[in-house]
């Protein structure tokens, strides 16, 4: 079992104790929690674990592009009137100067006593400045709204966060910068709805968190500062974070030591172990040989939940794998047996060819010997007859 499939079953299980979850889905890997498990293979080890395949009907996926994720149940809109100059401004696809920023705030600040305002009123009102700068802030605007997460009426957080349900934020072929600013969205919202007591209390689950909460010097994210705060104050106000990556040490270490509990998969990696050892009280060598020898399916956890570090090993899926990788050696074997198949054909072919050439040889061979014998008697009967 890899790192989505153990947080597959780990949503699993919090679907079925009915606990509120809102999923950052970068790839898409979490749809199939509404397909039960086909995997033959998988089938098979069920009976061992006493589960059966299941679909869960208790999730809901939200995602900004339909077109490409047409399974999902609902479209995600963000509401810019909720988005800061600061952030709209992080969010554009070039980094602008202080003066160009200045700009995007006067703009938005006069938009807001409109009440009511779209990102063309923001596009419009920086238009009429007499600033030549304007144009490259309209340009970077342009390229914002093309990606039409601001098209349509606005996703609300108590849409995202039900009792008992699971929500996934389906951002499947949206570009970084995007996924960042509806992460950096979601986040602000639902940690500021929280905290005046307007949603129950609820589980936040960043998948690929290291694009979203990088390490300082590695990268920038407008989505770390959110993720930080709640990562130290969300517990206080009934928010549980779960960061998911494969690369820990590319994760904000100040989010990173706010993991009271970690379930960790084989990692080799000098610098993802020295991570997760600054990250663990009481790490030692021995844990470390541990998590470098730790088999498939088999994970570590440590922390509060546990008394003393435990190895635990990962039940299959009830529902379908979505994040299962691509098979590259098997599609190579099946592509290379269907070119031998085709290499025997054509030997095949040529062996026929050289058969039906020999055939033709021998039938011309034949017909050159019959020829001579018909001529030989020819000679003879003409000398016959000339000697009468």
């Amino acid at each position: 079992a890899g790192k989505s499939y153990t947080v597959g079953v780990l949503v699993e299980e919090l679907a079925e104790k009915g606990i509120s979850t809102v999923i950052i889905d970068p790839h898409g890997e979490y749809s199939s929690l509404k397909i039960p498990n086909s995997n033959k293979k998988e089938l098979e080890l069920m009976e061992s674990f006493g589960i059966k395949p299941k679909a869960y009907s208790n999730v809901v996926e939200f995602s900004p592009y339909l077109d490409i994720n047409p399974n999902a149940d609902r479209r995600f809109v963000i509401d810019i009137t909720k988005i800061s100059a600061r952030e709209l401004s992080e969010a554009l696809p070039a980094k602008l100067p202080p003066s160009q920023r200045a700009l995007i705030m006067e703009a938005i600040k006069t938009a807001r006593s409109y009440g009511s305002y779209t990102i063309d009123d923001i596009i419009n009102l920086i238009n009429q400045s007499d600033s030549k700068a304007k144009w490259n802030i309209i340009a970077n605007l342009e390229a914002l709204k093309e990606t039409r997460i601001f098209d349509g009426m606005p996703t609300k957080v108590e849409e995202l966060v039900k009792p008992e349900i699971i929500s996934i934020i389906n951002l499947k072929g949206a570009q970084p910068e995007v996924q960042q600013l509806i992460v950096m969205h979601i986040a602000k919202e639902l940690f500021e709805a929280r905290k005046q007591g307007k949603l129950n209390p609820f589980l936040l689950l960043i998948e690929e968190a290291h694009n979203f909460c990088p390490e300082r010097g590695i990268a920038s994210a407008i989505s770390s500062k959110i993720l930080r705060n709640i990562a130290s104050e969300g517990r206080k106000f009934g928010i549980g974070l779960c960061v998911v990556s494969q690369r820990p040490a590319r994760i904000d270490k100040n989010v990173l030591s706010q993991c009271n509990t970690q379930i960790i998969l084989k990692i080799t990696n000098p610098n993802d172990l020295r991570a997760i050892s600054q990250s663990i009280e009481g790490f030692t060598p021995e844990l470390e040989e541990d998590i470098k020898n730790l088999q498939p399916g088999v994970a570590l956890i440590v922390g509060e939940v546990v008394e003393q570090p435990i190895i635990v090993r990962v039940r299959v899926k009830k529902s379908q794998h979505g994040g299962a990788g691509v098979e590259i050696l098997k599609e190579k074997q099946i592509r290379k047996s269907f070119l031998s198949r085709i290499k025997a054909k054509e030997e095949e072919g040529k062996e026929k060819t050289e058969e039906e050439e020999t055939e033709e040889a021998l039938e011309e061979e034949a017909e050159a010997v019959q020829s001579r014998k018909e001529s030989k008697i020819k000679s003879l009967i003409q000398k016959l007859f000339l000697k009468e």
